[in-house]
């Protein structure tokens, strides 16, 4: 692959993606946002999404639906600018506004969501949120829609990804403050623990957080990156509780054949069975995976029984639903089974470039362009 495409797949995946209108029940230009509403199970398209700009980032609600960010400004015809919540149906949740603003007038985006119980963690390009200053990050009372005074964790620039677990919130960020990579806050608060740090390498401007997922006592990160004292690149468990790295989970991805010395991971599916990953690689530890492959998740092995029928070195996002692995890719949207790898019927989607996929219930939320 040339160094130029290299390039590119890494900035999708890092949730580069800006786009242009888009037109409700037309079929989704090259350079157009497009967001779907899928059957999990089948794969048959739901709903569309009438959106202005990108969905770059999305949670479930708990009911089937999902809290979306983005770079848009109008969702189903209504203005909302980075945040919107969308109900099963793919339809807008008029009632639900959160205003997202900035103190010097600027364009506002939202790049990362993870929610806790009635709380919503944001992150992005913004510096209010419900009136408050708010910079970079900030926490949303879903009932009353308003900001959470209490929650004021100071400045955050690039929040790349937000998960919760045990009392924290996660902020994967190519930053060094408070501490590298990855810091873990007091969900209340917003205060960093200083304890909970893994020891990232952090790899200049190539380098970041791709994938976030709790799973368990464990928190599974995908990405480029180094571990200190770990022969850890790109992929890594981390304990929880204590953001201890776990030296059992030792899988072993090549290094990108154009990144000098790193690997480029995307993407992060895990059920009890096995872990999921996708990347820049056309073999992982040796066997043949064109882009994915399944882990031991006790111990990172390549599960040798799973082989995927389809794949892609461009694969964007990966996510479990329905009994399928769905693969995000920059040349559509793909499905195998879960079990054995075999091909499953890929969905007829209009969109061409499809950046993130978040299952809800027995829906699938789809984003691209």
């Amino acid at each position: 692959m040339p160094v130029a495409l290299a390039c590119v797949v890494l900035a999708v995946a890092a949730g580069a993606m800006l786009a242009l209108p888009f037109v409700p029940g037309a079929s989704a230009q090259p350079d157009r946002p497009g967001a779907l509403i899928l059957d999990a199970r089948s794969g048959r398209v739901l709903a569309r999404v009438p959106i202005d700009e990108a969905i770059a980032s999305a949670v479930p609600d708990g009911r089937g639906g999902w809290y979306v960010g983005g770079f848009f400004t109008r969702v189903a015809g209504q203005p909302r600018r980075a945040l919107a919540h969308l109900l099963p149906s793919g339809a807008l949740d008029e009632a639900w506004r959160v205003s997202v603003a900035s103190s010097r007038g600027n364009r506002v985006s939202v790049s990362a969501l993870a929610r806790f119980g009635n709380r919503l963690y944001v992150g992005g390009a913004f510096g209010l949120v419900g009136g408050l200053r708010r910079p970079g990050l900030a926490a949303v009372d879903l009932r009353t829609r308003t900001a959470l005074r209490p929650f004021r964790p100071g400045t955050y620039i690039d929040v790349q990804r937000l998960a919760v677990t045990h009392g924290h919130l996660l902020v994967a960020r190519q930053f060094t403050y408070p501490v590298p990579g990855v810091s873990a806050l007091d969900l209340r608060t917003g205060a960093p623990d200083r304890s909970w740090s893994p020891g990232f390498k952090l790899i200049g401007d190539a380098g970041g957080f791709k994938a976030l997922v709790v799973h368990g006592s464990r928190v599974f990160v995908a990405g480029s990156f180094r571990l200190s004292g770990l022969p850890r690149n790109g992929l890594v468990a981390l304990d929880a509780r204590t953001g201890a790295p776990d030296h059992r989970w030792a899988p072993r991805p090549p290094d990108c054949p154009v990144c000098r010395g790193f690997a480029a991971l995307s993407g992060l599916a895990v059920s009890d069975d096995r872990v999921y990953a996708s990347g820049f690689f056309s073999r992982f530890d040796g066997f043949p995976r064109n882009g994915a492959v399944a882990l031991d998740p006790r111990t990172g092995a390549v599960d040798r029984s799973w082989r995927p029928a389809r794949g892609s070195q461009q694969i964007l996002t990966l996510a479990l639903a329905g009994g399928r692995l769905y693969l995000g890719t920059m040349d559509g949207l793909l499905a195998l089974d879960v079990r054995t790898g075999a091909a499953a019927r890929a969905p007829d989607v209009p969109v061409k470039t499809v950046f993130l996929l978040v299952p809800s219930g027995r829906r699938l939320l789809v984003a691209g362009r």
